[in-house]
Order: C-alpha cells, then sequence, then structure tokens
C-alpha cells in the first residue's frame, strides 16, 4: 500500500479540455484534474486531495460552499470522467479553506483527510489470520516495500535507465520464506543450549501480519504447515499447494499475489471455485535484507519452479512506451496497472527502493475497485 498524501504542491501544466470550453485539465505532479478554467494558472500552489480520500464535514463545507449541490456525505473521493476526460482528485486553492503551509509536506493529518479503508467485515473468511505476538515476530521477515504511486514520482527514473515493467494483480499479498532462526523463546533457548537449533527457519504470512505457526482452537485457519490438509487460510493453503518449504532456498524469502476464487471481487483471474494461484514479484536475500536484481530474482523463481507476475517489458525507460501498457486484461480481467522498477535494484533522495506502481485508468473507474491488500 503507498503512503496516503494530501500534499501542498503547485500546479505544473494546465492543458485544454478537448469537450469543455469552461473547463481545463490541470496538471498536478503527473495526475490529471479537471478544474474551471481561470481558476488556477501554471506555478499556483494547490492541495492536492487523491482519489479514495474521505473529507471531514468540516473541510467539506469549507470546499464545496454550505449551498453545492455536490454532498460527500463521509463516501470516498472517485476518479470520474467530466465530458469524456478522466479527473482524478481535487485541486484546492489553499485560500479557499484559509489554509497556508509548506510545498510538497503531507497535510492529511492537519486537514483531517483519510484514506478509505474497507470494514473489517468485507474481508473474505480465508484471509482473516491470527498474528504472531509481536514480541515473537521476527525481525528478517520483513513486509513488502510499499510501491508507491508513479504519478508523484514521474520524474524519478532516468532517461535510458533499463527497467523491468510486470503487471500488478489484484489479489492478496503473501510472504514466505527460510530466515535465520531467532532465540526468542524459551523452547528455541533450550534446542540451542542443546546444539539443536537449525539455522533457518520458515516463515509465512499476509502482507502485513506474521501468522503464528501455532494450532489455536479459536483460530483452526493456522496450522503448522506440516501438519496435513486442514485449511483455513489462503496463506498456508499456499504453502502444500506449491510445496514451498522444500522448493525456497534457505535464506530467501518470496512475496507474491494470490489470486483466485473469493479474494477479490470479480478477479477469480480464471480460477475456479476453490481454486487459487500463487504469482512471485520479489525475491529478499533474508540475511542482508536486500531485494534480489531482475535477473537474480527470474533465475531464482524460476529455479524454484514458481510462477512470477506477467512480464510486460524489459528495456529503456519510456513513459510515452510503457504508459499503454497500463491497459488490457490478464487471464480474463481487467488490469489493474503494472510496476515499474530498475532491472538493478536502487534507492533515491525521495524513495529507500524504487518500485513504482501505475494503476490504469480502467481501473480507478471501476465501481468496486480497491488497494487494500
Amino acid at each position: 500500500m503507498s503512503t496516503f498524501r494530501v500534499p501542498l504542491t503547485t500546479i505544473r501544466e494546465i492543458k485544454e479540455h478537448p469537450n469543455a470550453d469552461s473547463l481545463v485539465i490541470a496538471k498536478i505532479y503527473d495526475w490529471d484534474v479537471v478544474v474551471k478554467k481561470g481558476d488556477f494558472n501554471v506555478g499556483d500552489e494547490v492541495l492536492y486531495i487523491p482519489v479514495d480520500s474521505i473529507l471531514s464535514p468540516e473541510l467539506e463545507a469549507k470546499v464545496f460552499g454550505p449551498d453545492s449541490k455536490i454532498k460527500l456525505n463521509k463516501s470516498r473521493i472517485r476518479s470520474i470522467k467530466l465530458r469524456g476526460q478522466i479527473s482524478q482528485g481535487l485541486a484546492v486553492k489553499p485560500s479557499l479553506i484559509g489554509f497556508k503551509g509548506v510545498l510538497e509536506e503531507n497535510y492529511a493529518e492537519t486537514l483531517g483527510v483519510v484514506k478509505y479503508e474497507p470494514p473489517e467485515y468485507e474481508l473474505p473468511k480465508q484471509m482473516q489470520v491470527k498474528a504472531t505476538k509481536k514480541k515473537n515476530k521476527h525481525s528478517h521477515f520483513k513486509e513488502y516495500s510499499k510501491l508507491e504511486h508513479f504519478k508523484y514520482f514521474d520524474r524519478v527514473i532516468q532517461d535510458g535507465e533499463i527497467v523491468y515493467v510486470s503487471v500488478k494483480l489484484h489479489g492478496t499479498n503473501a510472504r514466505y520464506g527460510w530466515a535465520p532462526t531467532e532465540v526468542n523463546t524459551l523452547f528455541k533457548r533450550i534446542k540451542k543450549f542443546l546444539g539443536l537449533l537449525p539455522e533457518y527457519e520458515f516463515v509465512w504470512g499476509s502482507r502485513t501480519v506474521e501468522i503464528s505457526s501455532k494450532p489455536d482452537k479459536k483460530h483452526v485457519g493456522v496450522n503448522i504447515p506440516s501438519q496435513g490438509v486442514n485449511f483455513g487460510d489462503v496463506y498456508t493453503k499456499m504453502i502444500h499447494q506449491y510445496d514451498l518449504m522444500n522448493k525456497i532456498p534457505k535464506g530467501r524469502i518470496i512475496y507474491g499475489e494470490i489470486v483466485g476464487d473469493g479474494i477479490q471481487a470479480n478477479y477469480p483471474y480464471g480460477c475456479e471455485k476453490g481454486e487459487h494461484r500463487l504469482f512471485i514479484f520479489d525475491v529478499m536475500d533474508s540475511n542482508t535484507l536486500k531485494y534480489l536484481n531482475y535477473e537474480d530474482f527470474k533465475k531464482e523463481v524460476d529455479g524454484m519452479g514458481l510462477d512470477r507476475v506477467l512480464e510486460l517489458y524489459v528495456g529503456p525507460w519510456d513513459k510515452e512506451v510503457i504508459s499503454k501498457l497500463r491497459d488490457g486484461t490478464d487471464l480474463g480481467c481487467v488490469r489493474e496497472g503494472i510496476v515499474v522498477k530498475p532491472v538493478v535494484e536502487r534507492s533515491t533522495p525521495s524513495l529507500s527502493r524504487l518500485a513504482l506502481k501505475w494503476i490504469s485508468d480502467a481501473y480507478y473507474l471501476m465501481k468496486h475497485n480497491t488497494e487494500y491488500h
């Protein structure tokens, strides 16, 4: 999940609206926002409120005015088409709400703007898992890096830099692997004293939850992998379905997307009822905590006999060419978008890891889209 932000920034460009004389398209970062003609000029300061934002009643009243016909009523801001032109988010004049701030700072909390989150009851039962106690969490079993939106960071990739573009599947994140054994329980301390503690231990979980390996009467979905086939969650199911304990090398953590029945509405990806598939999109060295470069990632996943996410492009960075890859279908489903990464891992002053998601307009316009797993 990307960082949620409501930044104070400036208008980068103003473009004519092709179908409306009274409207123009304001370019904010790389987002297109339809606004009234004359409201903004290039270089003007603007508060950008992104898609999936929920405004506080106080802010909504200031932005739209007391007599406005627009009533969000705590519903989220969505991508819409205005006279055939897609508009993503709101452009708000700071003076309209009596606001002053510092450019490029995030004012989501200050303004009372929050990101839409689906109610917990909407999470399918097979994706509800019990977390390991905080004190027992494995320090080398890292959650997956946040994929920031390309449209906020469209200028960080260098011209001609070799990049790897893959499909962004719409499922649920999962992680599995062999991490250096940590002596964090009495039982492990005893085994270490007796010289019986193995060098690596198997760990697994969802994007944010490290799943306990101990059976729990209150949560029958959590099972020690070797106990059999009584699965209650899709994350543990994949261990057996793909024989992950034997396929993943020691010292490696794999990150993938589980898709299929009951994961995301309208996104079965060709799976039948009760069927699920795992696609790998990254591999980390659990000792150094560094992601593998593209060539090493590809070689290792193929060597495990596992499926990688669909590769769309490997070559020099070309925004015009790569932007077209956002559209399409994957296994019969509308493409959510793409992920762009350099083939050689690197960071930037603003990103600890250069890995960006670029969501398709078709997906943004879908009524029930989400980005929460």
